[in-house]
């Protein structure tokens, strides 16, 4: 990459780059060109960091269209770039925590101490309440209750009497979190915690995408075994982000993430509404509330750009109304990262579904193939090889520089000579020509060029690797010769044995100028196989 085009939804004020020395150009406040410094000539070998910042102290959303022969938007609503207490609506926190036998110990410990934190920092005006689950569940309250001292020491008392037992039907507990009464007007963040050990993911994540509009969802994993799939899982449909403890010290760093993360929605009750503008195969389907460290992202159809979005909710300083006008908005073959963007949205949904027991592989591999995309059923192949209609293998070898401050030493290349390579996969041999040819090593003495060496194939369990490389050494020299005489670079030969006896040879590649079979088969009928050996090998020889 020597530069990238950027495209925003909404107007930046800054951007930064903190990997690469790089030259930015604005186009406008939606648009910036970055271009990788001439100085930068090794740029290829770390990754590329940029960070922005949006312009506004408001509620700022955005839209991009992509005109392609299915059309793709992208719709965003990013909060403020600052924002303080009087800008946090009250909330009602619903605690679901996890108290089965999987939880004894550390876990539940953990989630005792993550809960006691949040509802300390509650303020008066918030609401709060817990469910506990194992087999079956209870609550602290059949109502929402108001973040007083005396509320918050009840909880606590009840907390801390918890000492885990029993199994964990999580679905049975998120159904009754979602039927206790909510607290009307107020952003209700539920706070799943638990190590995941259930086998109802499917049910789970279709219960939180169909109340999306209702409670904003947020899981946080405990244990050594979590399942992640159902921590990322509620994540990925949740709109959010996975938070997952394994041990303690890791614990405390993820919960003081995890206490910034879920703390702030600025605006809530959020609807989106199309008016005139054809959308469809919409993702996701329902809204929750956009928070100051979680924007929210819209992916879309459409078939023309013609209508209105609009987006309603709420602010603690009133009602929040934002029409956009779709005609407005330019159409952009440059966006075709939409279409990417959407499906991978879609592919990873079904990928979730599919790991618990829903077919949805046909679909999957139809929109891999379809937007060229790498999926579990579906791969991009890279070819290196080029078999020209005489059979010659032509190879291509890129060389890649290391990442940055990594040893060479990491090639793990090996010395080549006194015998064979060995086991050496073709990936480091290729790593050790460089070496040779181009750094001047002396990984191989003059006595020892011009040799034939084994490079890999297949083999059995009676005529392993190792026991063929000692019965092709006597002959090395003399194939050293034949193939220098050639230029016959590598090949590739199927031989079949009888009885310990080589009866014929079969080439299968080759790379170089040529070859004589009739010449290479009596050379290689001297190799003295194992008496009673019956079958056939590959073999894959190398000159260097």
């Amino acid at each position: 990459m020597e530069s990238m085009n950027l495209y925003f939804p909404q107007s930046v004020s800054k951007i930064k780059v903190t990997s690469h020395k790089v030259d930015i150009d604005f186009k406008s406040e939606n648009e910036a060109v970055i271009k990788l410094a001439k100085e930068e000539k090794k740029g290829g070998n770390k990754d590329f960091i940029l960070r922005y910042v949006l312009r506004g102290k408001s509620i700022q959303t955005g839209l991009l269209l992509y005109p392609g022969e299915e059309k793709f938007f992208l719709l965003m609503a990013q909060p403020p770039q600052k924002i303080t207490l009087s800008d946090i609506p009250p909330r009602e926190y619903l605690f679901i925590v996890d108290v089965s036998g999987s939880m004894y110990g550390f876990p539940l410990e953990v989630s005792k101490a993550l809960i006691k934190r949040i509802i300390n920092n509650l303020r008066e005006k918030d609401y709060f309440n817990i469910l506990f689950f194992s087999g079956g569940s209870k609550v602290l309250s059949g109502e929402p209750l108001p973040a007083t001292f005396e509320n918050k020491l009840k909880a606590v008392s009840m907390l801390e009497a918890q000492r885990g037992g029993g199994g964990t039907r999580i679905l049975s507990a998120l159904r009754r979190a979602l039927s206790l009464k909510k607290k009307e007007g107020l952003s209700r963040i539920i706070v799943i915690a638990t190590d995941g050990y259930v086998a109802v993911e499917k049910e789970v994540f279709d219960l939180i995408r169909e109340n999306l509009d209702k409670a904003n969802f947020f899981a946080f994993g405990i244990g050594k075994g979590v399942n992640r799939y159902l921590i990322e899982g509620i994540a990925r449909v949740g709109e959010g982000v996975p938070f997952i403890a394994t041990d303690e010290k890791e614990a405390r760093l993820k919960a003081e993430k995890f206490l910034e993360y879920i703390k702030s929605p600025v605006l809530t009750d959020i609807k989106v509404e199309f008016e005139g503008f054809s959308a469809y195969d919409v993702e996701p389907s329902k809204v929750g509330d956009l928070f100051y460290e979680k924007p929210i992202v819209i992916f879309g159809k459409y078939k023309t750009a013609k209508g209105k979005i609009k987006i309603t909710g709420k602010t603690p300083k009133g009602d929040f109304v934002k029409i956009i006008d779709v005609s407005s908005f330019k159409e952009d073959k440059e966006n075709i990262a939409l279409k990417y963007l959407w499906a991978r949205e879609r592919i990873a949904q079904l990928s979730d579904y599919r790991k618990v027991g829903v077919d949805t592989k046909e679909e999957i591999i139809r929109l891999g193939l379809k937007y060229s995309l790498m999926t579990e059923f579906t791969s991009f192949i890279a070819i290196d090889t080029i078999r020209r209609e005489t059979g010659e293998v032509v190879t291509v070898k890129q060389p890649l520089p290391l990442p940055e401050g990594v040893s060479d030493y990491a090639v793990g290349g090996k010395r080549i000579g006194g015998g064979f390579l060995g086991a050496m996969k073709v990936s480091s041999l290729a790593f050790e020509e460089e070496k040779i040819v181009r750094r001047g090593w002396k990984a191989i003495s003059k006595k020892e060029l011009g040799q034939v060496y084994l490079k890999g194939g297949r083999f059995t369990q009676k005529l392993s690797m190792e026991k063929v490389e000692k019965l092709l050494s006597p002959l090395k020299k003399t194939l050293g010769e034949l193939f220098k005489k050639w230029g016959l670079k590598e090949i590739t030969i199927v031989l079949k044995i009888e009885g310990g006896r080589l009866i014929n040879i079969e080439v299968r590649a080759y790379q170089g100028k040529g070859y004589k079979k009739e010449k290479l088969e009596p050379v290689l009928k001297k190799i003295k196989f194992p008496q009673g050996f019956t079958g056939k090998i590959e073999i894959e020889l190398e000159y260097i």
